[in-house]
Protein backbone atom coordinates (compact mmCIF):
# COMPACT_ATOMS: atom_id res chain seq x y z
CA UNK A 1 0.00 0.00 0.00
CA UNK A 2 2.98 2.65 0.52
CA UNK A 3 4.26 2.13 -2.46
CA UNK A 4 1.10 2.73 -4.70
CA UNK A 5 1.02 5.79 -2.36
CA UNK A 6 3.87 7.10 -3.48
CA UNK A 7 2.61 6.40 -7.30
CA UNK A 8 -0.11 7.80 -6.99
CA UNK A 9 1.65 11.11 -5.48
CA UNK A 10 4.20 10.83 -8.60
CA UNK A 11 0.76 10.21 -11.01
CA UNK A 12 -0.37 13.83 -9.82
CA UNK A 13 3.08 15.60 -9.47
CA UNK A 14 3.50 15.07 -13.68
CA UNK A 15 0.08 15.93 -14.06
CA UNK A 16 0.08 19.20 -12.13
CA UNK A 17 3.66 19.62 -13.54
CA UNK A 18 2.38 20.23 -17.03
CA UNK A 19 -0.47 21.72 -16.00
CA UNK A 20 1.59 24.52 -14.05
CA UNK A 21 3.88 24.93 -17.12
CA UNK A 22 0.98 25.19 -19.31
CA UNK A 23 -0.79 27.98 -17.34
CA UNK A 24 2.71 29.79 -16.71
CA UNK A 25 3.66 30.05 -20.38
CA UNK A 26 -0.23 30.61 -21.08
CA UNK A 27 -0.04 33.54 -19.05
CA UNK A 28 3.78 34.63 -20.24
CA UNK A 29 1.86 34.86 -23.70
CA UNK A 30 -0.09 37.68 -22.95
CA UNK A 31 1.98 40.13 -20.89
CA UNK A 32 3.37 42.88 -22.92
CA UNK A 33 6.51 43.77 -24.20
CA UNK A 34 9.90 42.72 -22.31
CA UNK A 35 10.59 46.71 -22.18
CA UNK A 36 7.69 47.94 -20.25
CA UNK A 37 7.65 47.09 -16.47
CA UNK A 38 4.00 46.11 -15.48
CA UNK A 39 2.81 43.78 -12.64
CA UNK A 40 3.10 41.26 -14.91
CA UNK A 41 5.88 41.26 -15.95
CA UNK A 42 7.31 41.43 -11.81
CA UNK A 43 4.83 38.46 -11.56
CA UNK A 44 6.39 36.42 -14.09
CA UNK A 45 9.29 35.30 -12.33
CA UNK A 46 7.43 34.27 -9.02
CA UNK A 47 5.30 31.88 -11.31
CA UNK A 48 7.48 30.66 -13.10
CA UNK A 49 9.23 29.23 -10.15
CA UNK A 50 5.77 28.08 -8.66
CA UNK A 51 5.35 26.12 -11.74
CA UNK A 52 8.66 24.57 -11.41
CA UNK A 53 8.58 23.77 -7.82
CA UNK A 54 5.41 23.12 -6.62
CA UNK A 55 4.33 19.97 -8.38
CA UNK A 56 7.37 18.60 -6.35
CA UNK A 57 6.16 19.65 -3.15
CA UNK A 58 2.60 18.51 -3.65
CA UNK A 59 4.46 14.67 -4.78
CA UNK A 60 6.67 14.69 -1.94
CA UNK A 61 3.62 16.12 0.42
CA UNK A 62 1.21 13.17 -0.83
CA UNK A 63 3.83 10.42 -0.86
CA UNK A 64 4.73 11.09 2.53
CA UNK A 65 8.03 9.19 3.05
CA UNK A 66 9.35 8.90 -0.37
CA UNK A 67 9.62 12.92 -0.71
CA UNK A 68 13.18 13.61 -2.71
CA UNK A 69 12.62 10.31 -5.06
CA UNK A 70 8.96 11.00 -6.13
CA UNK A 71 10.01 15.05 -6.44
CA UNK A 72 12.71 14.16 -8.82
CA UNK A 73 10.77 11.84 -10.57
CA UNK A 74 8.31 14.18 -11.19
CA UNK A 75 10.53 16.95 -12.61
CA UNK A 76 12.25 14.52 -14.65
CA UNK A 77 9.25 13.11 -16.18
CA UNK A 78 7.53 15.75 -15.91
CA UNK A 79 9.74 18.37 -17.83
CA UNK A 80 10.02 15.77 -20.24
CA UNK A 81 6.47 15.30 -20.85
CA UNK A 82 5.94 18.96 -21.24
CA UNK A 83 9.07 19.14 -23.66
CA UNK A 84 7.32 16.66 -25.95
CA UNK A 85 3.09 18.07 -25.47
CA UNK A 86 4.28 21.54 -25.95
CA UNK A 87 6.56 20.97 -29.35
CA UNK A 88 9.44 22.24 -27.47
CA UNK A 89 12.14 19.34 -28.31
CA UNK A 90 10.65 19.20 -31.91
CA UNK A 91 12.36 22.34 -32.69
CA UNK A 92 15.49 20.99 -31.15
CA UNK A 93 15.63 17.71 -32.85
CA UNK A 94 14.75 19.38 -36.48
CA UNK A 95 18.59 20.67 -37.12
CA UNK A 96 21.32 18.84 -38.42
CA UNK A 97 22.90 15.57 -37.94
CA UNK A 98 25.81 16.99 -36.31
CA UNK A 99 23.62 19.18 -33.78
CA UNK A 100 21.52 15.61 -32.79
CA UNK A 101 24.05 15.13 -29.77
CA UNK A 102 23.57 18.68 -28.80
CA UNK A 103 20.03 18.46 -29.02
CA UNK A 104 19.85 14.79 -26.92
CA UNK A 105 21.97 16.57 -24.60
CA UNK A 106 20.33 19.73 -24.08
CA UNK A 107 17.20 17.17 -23.45
CA UNK A 108 18.70 15.43 -20.96
CA UNK A 109 20.02 17.79 -18.96
CA UNK A 110 17.12 19.88 -18.88
CA UNK A 111 15.16 16.79 -17.30
CA UNK A 112 18.11 16.32 -15.11
CA UNK A 113 17.99 19.76 -13.90
CA UNK A 114 14.51 20.06 -13.31
CA UNK A 115 13.99 17.03 -11.55
CA UNK A 116 16.67 18.52 -8.60
CA UNK A 117 14.61 21.51 -8.39
CA UNK A 118 11.51 19.44 -8.05
CA UNK A 119 13.46 16.71 -5.45
CA UNK A 120 14.48 19.47 -3.47
CA UNK A 121 10.79 20.99 -3.25
CA UNK A 122 9.92 16.76 -2.83
CA UNK A 123 12.14 16.67 0.22
CA UNK A 124 11.06 19.76 1.90
CA UNK A 125 7.36 18.82 2.01
CA UNK A 126 8.31 15.81 3.53
CA UNK A 127 10.29 17.43 5.90
CA UNK A 128 7.06 19.98 6.66
CA UNK A 129 4.88 16.85 6.81
CA UNK A 130 6.91 14.73 9.16
CA UNK A 131 6.82 18.01 11.66
CA UNK A 132 10.10 16.73 13.87
CA UNK A 133 11.53 20.11 15.38
CA UNK A 134 15.06 21.01 14.80
CA UNK A 135 18.37 21.82 16.93
CA UNK A 136 20.17 24.90 16.35
CA UNK A 137 22.72 22.56 15.00
CA UNK A 138 20.51 21.40 12.12
CA UNK A 139 19.54 17.86 13.76
CA UNK A 140 16.27 16.33 14.35
CA UNK A 141 15.86 16.21 18.03
CA UNK A 142 15.02 12.81 19.30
Amino acid sequence: MKHSRTLVAITAGILFYVLFDYSAVALLHGFPPPGLVTFWTVLSTPLGMLATLLPGFISGWLSRNHGIISGFIVGLAGSGAYAVMAGGVAQYFQVADNQVAVSVTWFVVTCAVQGLYSAAAGGSAQLVRSNNPFKADGSAAA
